[in-house]
């Protein structure tokens, strides 16, 4: 129950960091899907890196973090 909460907590969190922004949806998308090596490096990309709602692994892959991953706008971005 607690960590249910927890993940609730984190997942309002991101959505306000994001504000359910499109652009910010569809970039991290992109780069969920798109090959490791791709990293677009841009204003907006850095911002979603500072804010850690996009993670950076070995200096050079990056990810949206999970918690963002569960976010309906994100889920909705998913579909064709």
């Amino acid at each position: 129950m607690v960590a249910k909460q927890a993940i609730k907590q984190l997942t309002t969190e991101y959505r306000r960091l994001i504000l359910d922004d499109k652009e910010d949806i569809q970039l991290l998308v992109k780069i969920d899907q798109a090959d490791k090596n791709y990293t677009p490096v841009s204003e907006q990309s850095r911002r979603l890196l500072y804010d850690l709602v996009l993670l950076e692994y070995n200096s050079y892959w990056w990810q949206s973090h999970p918690a963002v991953r569960t976010l309906p706008a994100y889920q909705q971005a998913l579909l064709p």
